[in-house]
């Protein structure tokens, strides 16, 4: 597990990523794979993030619609 300060940019600029609650969150690496927070990543890109438990299923949309069955995830 290596945490290096990794940065992210998104279309040239760099993005702070937080959790809900507004932590800091920090992407990471495993063997040289990088895993970043998905909810951070998410918010970054204007997407909206939703858990579905039913199916074990992280839900991504964009246009200000989650789909049905979903509820706010707690997902970095």
């Amino acid at each position: 597990l290596n945490y290096s300060n990794m940065k992210v940019t998104v279309n040239g600029q760099q993005v702070q990523l937080t959790d809900s609650y507004g932590n800091p969150t920090e992407p990471f690496t495993i063997n040289n794979t990088s895993y970043l927070p998905v909810a951070s990543i998410s918010r970054a890109l204007g997407l909206n993030v939703a858990w579905d438990q039913d199916t074990n299923t992280i839900v991504l949309t964009s246009g200000g619609t989650q789909s049905s069955g979903t509820q706010n995830t707690s997902t970095n």
